[in-house]
């Protein structure tokens, strides 16, 4: 927040354009998509955005984490089409993937895949976050659906079950589940 935003897509699109010259197109799409992410972020966080929207930036975000990782997990995102107009908050899927990727696919001991999907359930929207990873003890699942828990190491889960409340009320709800 204390350098100036407008700098920093400056100077990202000016790395981009040395990016290109040298046709470094893997460096160019990275580049790109961290330039969207950060505008996304950036520009009124606390807005109200579409599904699809949302999964827009999340394949970007997704796209980073796959090159930062050496491309060592699939993704999948499937939301409905009836899902995708449903307007949610902005930035309130992100803690959940992040988790998935750090967490959830490290130590898989199949080909590693996180699958998102989003669709309308009873005129509600269901979000999906699930990756084949080696699971969690059924304690930390149980300590994660206690909804007003606190743990320092959970801080954006417990940042957005926050959130979550005070947008949606009794209406929202997180659940966790390993197998």
């Amino acid at each position: 927040a204390q350098i100036n935003p407008h700098f920093l897509y400056n100077t990202l699109d000016s790395i981009n354009w040395m990016a290109i010259e040298k046709e470094e197109y893997g460096i160019s799409r990275m580049l790109r998509n961290l330039g969207v992410i950060l505008r996304y972020s950036v520009n009124r966080s606390n807005q109200m955005v579409s599904v699809t929207e949302v999964a827009d930036w999340l394949e970007k975000y997704i796209s980073l984490q796959q090159m930062r990782f050496n491309q060592s997990f699939r993704f999948e995102l499937n939301v409905a089409e009836a899902a995708g107009s449903v307007r949610i908050y902005k930035l309130l899927l992100q803690p959940f993937v992040e988790n998935s990727i750090r967490h959830g696919l490290h130590g898989s001991k199949k080909e590693p895949l996180l699958i998102i999907t989003g669709e309308l359930e009873n005129g509600m929207l269901r979000v999906k976050i699930e990756d084949n990873g080696k699971g969690m003890p059924e304690e930390t699942v149980t300590i994660l659906n206690q909804p007003d828990y606190h743990r320092e190491d959970h801080f954006g889960i417990e940042n957005v079950r926050k959130r979550l409340r005070l947008y949606y009320g009794e209406a929202a709800s997180v659940l966790f589940e390993s197998r």
